[in-house]
């Protein structure tokens, strides 16, 4: 995640300078990954104030760019570690910190609220009850491992929370009642569990084992079919196609896209994806490439949870609220508009039904984990793209990306970064509409040229 290119540079006091930079940042990613984050962020200081000193030169040959945009990667990761070791959450109040020029976009700071403060405890209760959520839905699919996952997840958090909370608040009083609650799911579910086994044969339990991925796929995939208050898109040959030996093995090598691997979606292993997690959720892939102009605007990477009060990945489904900004990607942004108001008129999912996590009612839901998971189509097949919810942002807090003017929403956002994600970064050349409406919806568009 955190790596580091060398330059070649003709001035020996900043290419010594850039060596040292170097081995500390080697340092810094070795002590992270052994969780040794207090020495780690140490480390990263050291290597910030090198970077620091090494844009003040003029005559070195680098690229200053992209020196920048790894500064801000590790003053981000440092602000994830304080927050880490310490409780400490970061706000817009600090992003005076990274450097970047003034940006020209003032006049969409009224679309995020101003100084977000929210104590330890409001995160702890809405992880909880995102995992109390999704642990009723898998209960509802018969999933009883997560749902037994989910529920003590959300046990858990409402407990810590509960100790955290002051004497005779409703707030500790809430806290007590949900996690009773929580518990009591989680050992009925136990003991349904434990009742079930004793009737299953040792060799009834043997062949329930899941069979591999590749399996799978030669069986067919099966869309999640599950009711909704919104009337469900047909299933599509994409979509619930059975491959042969020799499509599969065409699918080893097109998984591969811009140098990172895309595998096939498959329902039977991909909708029991895991999305509660301890801390924040981070692509291990790393930070998605920035355009130029988001380069020259660059303040940092934040979580919606940093620049917006209350979160919600959808609202109300809309193409007249999508804004494009600065990412060059018209074209996917026409498509969004596209499949927005196909599922405005005619009440279908269809943009939203390949966006997850999802509720009881199959409609995507905010994670304030900070994991979701695209289903795109691309070389002839449906595939799985996760993404975690970094979003860029210049130096005032204000997104640069695909969003909406709808408060708090993040599904355009979302679903930008997974498609930029599959393209290769935000560098994005540019496509065409048709092209990438098949990739969100597995349509096949028809092309009517007007001249």
């Amino acid at each position: 995640m955190h790596t580091l290119i060398l330059q070649k540079s003709d001035n020996s006091s900043s290419r010594d300078l850039y060596k040292e930079a170097y081995i500390h940042a080697c340092k810094a990613i070795q002590l992270d990954t052994s969780a040794r984050y207090s020495e780690a962020k140490n480390a990263y200081s050291i290597v910030i104030k090198n970077f620091s000193t090494l844009l003040s030169f003029d005559d070195i040959d680098f690229d200053r760019q992209k020196l920048i945009q790894k500064l801000n990667e590790y003053k981000h990761r440092i602000e994830q570690l304080e927050r880490y070791l310490g409780g400490i959450k970061p706000t817009r109040k600090n992003t005076s910190i990274y450097i970047n020029e003034n940006s020209p976009y003032q006049s969409r700071r009224d679309l995020f609220e101003t100084d977000i403060e929210r104590s330890i405890q409001d995160e702890w209760m809405e992880k909880a009850k995102f995992s109390f959520d999704q642990a009723e839905l898998n209960e509802e699919k018969g999933n009883t491992e997560h749902a037994l996952d989910y529920y003590s997840d959300a046990a858990e958090l409402y407990l810590k929370a509960f100790k955290e909370y002051p004497n005779d608040t409703e707030e500790k009083l809430y806290a007590r009642q949900e996690f009773m609650k929580a518990i009591d799911k989680a050992e009925q579910l136990k003991a349904q569990q434990q009742k079930a086994t004793q009737f299953l044969s040792p060799r009834t339990r043997s062949s329930s084992s899941v069979s591999s991925t590749m399996d799978q796929l030669s069986n067919g995939s099966r869309r999640r079919s599950s009711s909704t208050s919104i009337q469900q898109q047909p299933t599509d040959d994409v979509m619930t196609q059975k491959l042969s030996a020799s499509e599969i093995e065409v699918l080893k090598h097109t998984s591969s896209v811009n140098n990172n691997t895309f595998l096939p979606w498959i329902d039977e292993t991909d909708l029991k994806e895991q999305f509660s997690y301890p801390t924040k959720f981070l692509d291990p892939m790393g930070s998605l490439a920035l355009s130029e102009k988001q380069q020259e605007k660059f303040g940092g990477w934040k979580r919606p949870c940093d620049i917006m009060r209350h979160p919600k990945l959808i609202c109300c489904i809309s193409s007249t609220s999508i804004i494009q900004d600065i990412v060059t990607d018209c074209s996917f942004v026409a498509s969004l508009c596209v499949a927005a108001a196909y599922e405005q008129k005619f009440k279908k999912q269809l943009i939203t039904s390949c966006i997850y996590p999802q509720n009881k009612q199959g409609l995507p839901c905010y994670n304030p984990n900070g994991k979701y998971v695209v289903k795109l189509v691309y070389n002839g097949i449906a595939r799985k793209v996760v993404v975690d919810d970094l979003l860029p942002v210049s130096r005032e807090g204000t997104l640069m990306c695909t969003f909406s003017t709808t408060k708090g929403e993040l599904w355009a956002s979302i679903i930008e970064k997974a498609y930029m994600k599959l393209m290769g970064g935000y560098d994005f050349p540019g496509s065409n509409s048709g092209i990438d409406l098949h990739c969100l919806t597995g349509w096949i568009p028809e092309h009517i040229f007007i001249h």
